[in-house]
């Protein structure tokens, strides 16, 4: 029996098992869906993608000069406050 304090067992990429989340729609939906709200997916995603932009300049903590490599940060917006250091 397990212990309720027992963390669920890793899948091969090393994440926990219960971590994998369920799909509901399709590859072409999803598309369909992207597609539909492009146009405005930057605004959107510039206000839900704030705080989590804000956390992670305060992680880094950035000093001027310093070169970094942004690599799929969300929209790239965290470039512009990258560049202001």
């Amino acid at each position: 029996m397990k212990s309720k304090h027992e963390k669920p067992p890793l899948n091969k990429a090393g994440n926990r098992q219960d971590a994998i989340l369920p799909v509901f729609q399709t590859k072409d939906e999803t598309r369909a869906f992207y597609n539909k709200i492009s146009k405005v997916y930057d605004l959107l995603s510039d206000r839900s993608e704030a705080p989590v932009r804000n956390a992670a300049l305060k992680k880094l903590h950035p000093a001027s000069g310093e070169k970094i490599l942004e690599i799929g940060f969300g929209t790239g917006h965290i470039l512009v406050k990258l560049a202001q250091v």
